[in-house]
């Protein structure tokens, strides 16, 4: 019996010392050919599956979203030929990215990164907009406010009440025609001479609330655009990008034409974005950020049937399904 034991090991022994690379290669390709969920897995079939550009905007996207822990939520990207600058407050979680400044920053990623960064900054900064139709109506509703002070209807408790709306939803819907009536009314009862510099004052105290909206409104923008640049600095760094790629990209957009008459010029942005680089420093930044990463898993994508834009799903997956089956398995 000790004698059959000791020819097994024996034979063993032969095996182990004749065979090791053989059985070594056999055990790798078994683990190669088993399914992984590594990230460059995902983003090889990201580069696959999506166009160049489209490529390009789902990494920085998710790499930025993943380094700021900002993918709690989706993020959709659209690429608009025209460019505004209040887009981001469109539509929720809304990234647009203008195609001349596509085309031309074809190979530098750090750049468009940082643009993305600006638009996504907006969101996070709870950023809002008076659009066109929203000044409209508030327009009007700064001359029923004056009217009715000037003319004893209603007395308000500040003569600033809507001038110093800027950023919110307008609190009350203005009613056409009902106000110009009651105006029209009371005029009638009152004898010329009051009535002219009743109107005369009305015309005074518009035109000067008009004015100071305007100015709210740029200095608005002002602020919102500066804080835009700083938020894709620090959001595009956090993601590993270069820091100077943000001074590139402002560069750029001074060159395109319809960025010149932003507000504030590019060259005002540029040299604030430059002060705030230097009293933060990106080496912390950039620590931050991969270690976030590390710990994250790649976004998933879904981009629209027509190709013109492309959802980023949240780090919880595309719906509630994707949700429940990544907490307790399928």
């Amino acid at each position: 019996m000790l004698a059959w034991k000791t020819k097994l090991l024996t034979i063993c022994s032969f095996c182990s010392l004749f065979f090791p690379t053989n059985l070594l290669v056999l055990a790798q390709a078994t683990v190669e050919n088993t399914p992984t969920s590594t990230a460059s897995g995902v983003y090889q079939q990201a580069r696959e599956k999506l166009p160049s550009d489209w490529y390009a905007i789902y990494r920085i996207v998710d790499r930025i979203a993943r380094a700021n822990e900002i993918d709690s939520h989706p993020w959709q990207v659209k690429i608009v030929r025209k460019y505004d600058t209040h887009s981001f407050a469109s539509e929720e979680n809304l990234i647009t990215v203008h195609s001349g400044v596509l085309n031309q920053l074809v190979s530098d990623s750090s750049a468009l990164a940082c643009l993305v960064g600006h638009e996504m900054g907006h969101h996070v900064k709870r950023h809002t907009v008076v659009g066109e139709t929203q000044k409209a109506e508030l327009l009007v509703k700064i001359k029923e406010e004056t009217e009715q002070e000037v003319l004893g209807i209603k007395k308000t408790s500040s003569t600033e009440s809507t001038v110093n709306y800027v950023g919110g939803a307008l609190a009350n819907h203005v009613l056409p025609g009902f106000l110009g009536n009651l105006v029209n009314g009371v005029l009638e009862r009152r004898n010329t001479n009051r009535a002219q510099q009743a109107e005369k004052r009305i015309k005074d105290i518009v035109a000067q609330k008009t004015e100071d909206l305007d100015q709210r409104l740029a200095l608005q923008s002002k602020e919102q655009e500066l804080e835009g640049d700083r938020m894709g600095y620090l959001t595009s760094i956090r993601a590993g990008f270069e820091p100077e790629g943000c001074l590139r990209a402002l560069n750029i957009l001074a060159k395109t034409p319809g960025f010149e008459t932003t507000i504030p010029p590019t060259s005002i942005r540029i040299e604030s974005l430059k002060d705030f680089i230097t009293k933060n420093p990106p080496q912390t930044l950039a620590q931050e950020g991969e270690a976030r990463i590390s710990a994250t898993q790649p976004l998933t994508y879904d981009l629209s049937k027509n190709g013109e834009s492309l959802k980023i799903n949240s780090r919880h997956g595309a719906s509630v399904a994707d949700d429940i089956d990544a907490k307790f398995g399928k």
